[in-house]
């Protein structure tokens, strides 16, 4: 089926999924199966690419370089490499075990839910284009927002932040602005109440 250009074949119980000859695909919803693999190294065309809730241990889309949407949540990935996705508006890699992600070249993206992985850091100052960020339950000590002035969803709780007291985001106003809604201020992490703390960048 060389023309397909849309393929959902998702919540089934597929362990193997070829798409190699179907170049033509724009949109690739594979979710809700049992795949350890993943091979969409031939697919450049693809735009949309949905492979949630399988069991992949590794995704490589550098070839995809016209992907806007990605959503790889609920695997088993350690590592995401997303540099060569430019044109990314739209990333959700929630609950895979990824221990850093680099954002410098996703410049156009919107939306970033990293949240439930185990990021120690996350540099967000490329992507000024964001309005969500999730980034909650992850090992996060601080976080820097002060270049994401079009940020209006912010979720950044079960982070250790200092460990102690604090969580400090550093940010772009003094005063946190109305249309900015963050979703939990503070929250208990190591039998410590942490709170953000939000520093206007100098």
């Amino acid at each position: 089926n060389t023309a397909l250009t849309y393929l959902y074949c998702g919540s089934n119980q597929l362990t193997s999924l070829d798409v190699r000859a179907n170049t033509a695909l724009t949109l690739l919803s594979c979710s809700f199966n049992s795949l350890t693999s993943l091979d969409v190294s031939r697919n450049t065309a693809l735009t949309d690419l949905d492979c949630f809730s399988n069991q992949l241990r590794e995704l490589n889309v550098s070839a995809n370089t016209a992907l806007t949407e990605l959503d790889c949540a609920s695997n088993s990935l350690t590592t995401l490499d997303v540099s060569a996705n430019t044109a990314l508006t739209f990333l959700m890699c929630v609950s895979n075990q990824l221990t850093s992600l680099d954002m410098r070249a996703n410049t156009a993206l919107t939306e970033l839910y990293c949240h439930s992985n185990q990021l120690t850091e996350l540099n967000v100052s490329a992507n000024t284009a964001l309005t969500d960020l999730y980034c909650f339950s992850n090992q996060l000590t601080s976080l820097d927002i002060s270049r994401n002035t079009v940020l209006t969803e912010l979720s950044c709780s079960d982070n250790p932040g200092d460990g102690e007291s604090t969580f400090p985001v550093t940010a772009w106003f003094d005063t946190k602005p109305e249309n900015l809604t963050v979703s939990q201020t503070s929250w208990t992490y190591g039998g410590k109440t942490i709170t953000i703390d939000f520093r206007k960048a100098e």
